[in-house]
């Protein structure tokens, strides 16, 4: 069994070469456990996650696979002063706190763009699952090849200052065991105590071995349990090419032009169970690891409900009550020689629907985006 946790779809722009439905579908038909959508910095992608799960389960047979096969809503978050980790959501509270944290990096930043920090993280990490990406491998493909060494030096630099994750190598960078680097990852298991993980992804690369026993070694100095995952792109291997397409114009180059950024070759896909058994078979508890963290996912985005804020109704008040009075000053405001009978029926009859419907809250979340852009002389559609 194998739950593929770290998985970014086409809402990663010019990362992910998968639509969303193609990764559930995929992963269905592999027999995993479960997905995870981690798209980088936003949640873009789960919705449409969502529905196509819904729409296996309403196709399939509940003996099928997809009775037990869970989505799961996380995001990679890339901090500009710790490693990329990725955050998953325990319950309701854990989806509405990483929703915020993504909320406070796009809204101080520059359109797409997300500036976030770890104290960022701490403020919105309850209910949350993290799993820490370790900088390790060959830089191989985004910015050594072909550059001398104090050119690819300071493109590393630039890389981390970044915040991205460096995961593809030809020679070692850094030692894992380096103090530096067991203080960037112990600041999560700080936060998160033993809700944190360390993510081990292995591409089929010559220094596969090299990179788990420098997993490993981490893994015990600084006390985080390794968990398998793909760092998975596209669900099938058939998309590398149009993957090299989208790297080639994140970087503003033709393809040939970007032979150095490209990915040596296509093991970022969802692989077979069979595979990633191979792939972890020196370390059997980073698969079982996929399990426990699927387990204690809980959340469901059938779990979200229309909420609004309860501060438009003054001093508590219910607010079918309160939109009620509104509607009444609206109507004798519109007829100051008196609301014809005609109109106050149909009033009348329209809040006893809308309160049978509980929309309430929104009429008045409309009236208060109304009030506010009336104050501000703003013109609102339809008005």
């Amino acid at each position: 069994m194998y739950v593929e946790l770290h998985c970014k779809s086409n809402y990663s722009f010019l990362q992910g070469a998968s639509h969303p439905d193609e990764l559930i579908d995929r992963a269905i038909e592999l027999g995993y456990r479960g997905l995870a959508i981690t798209d980088e910095n936003s949640l873009a992608g789960v919705v449409r996650a969502y529905s196509a799960w819904k729409e296996s389960r309403a196709r399939l047979e509940s003996t099928s696979p997809i009775a037990d096969f869970k989505l799961i809503i996380g995001a990679e978050i890339v901090p500009r002063d710790a490693p990329a980790v990725v955050l998953w959501a325990i319950d309701r509270q854990g989806y509405g706190n990483l929703s915020k944290l993504i909320s406070i990096g796009r809204r101080r930043a520059p359109k797409g763009e997300c500036w976030l920090s770890i104290d960022d993280i701490n403020q919105c990490q309850n209910q949350l699952l993290a799993g820490v990406i370790p900088q390790i491998g060959s830089l191989k493909n985004s910015v050594t090849e072909g550059k001398d060494a104090a050119t690819a030096h300071q493109n590393l630099e630039e890389f981390n200052l970044r915040g991205r994750a460096v995961k593809e190598v030809n020679q070692p960078w850094f030692s894992q065991s380096s103090p530096l680097e067991r203080q960037r990852v112990e600041c999560y298991r700080e936060l998160f105590g033993d809700r944190c993980y360390l993510l081990a992804s292995l591409y089929r690369g010559i220094d596969d071995r090299w990179c788990l026993n420098q997993l490993k070694q981490l893994s015990r100095q600084v006390g985080i349990p390794l968990v398998a995952a793909g760092d998975v792109l596209y669900h099938d291997r058939g998309r590398m090419p149009l993957h090299d397409v989208l790297t080639a114009t994140r970087y503003q180059l033709t393809v040939s032009q970007a032979e150095g950024y490209l990915l040596p070759n296509a093991e970022r896909h969802l692989q077979t169970k069979s595979q990633r058994k191979q792939a972890f078979a020196d370390l059997p508890d980073a698969i079982a690891a996929t399990l426990e963290i699927a387990d204690r996912c809980q959340f469901c985005l059938s779990q979200l409900r229309y909420e609004y804020p309860h501060e438009l109704t003054p001093d508590g008040q219910p607010p079918i009550e309160f939109l009620k009075r509104l509607v009444q000053a609206g109507a004798n405001s519109r007829y100051p020689a008196g609301v014809p009978a005609q109109v106050q029926s149909q009033l009348q009859h329209e809040l006893r629907l809308i309160e049978e419907l509980n929309y309430e809250a929104y009429f008045l979340t409309v009236w208060d985006l109304v009030k506010f852009a009336r104050e501000r002389n703003i013109l609102c559609q339809g008005l």
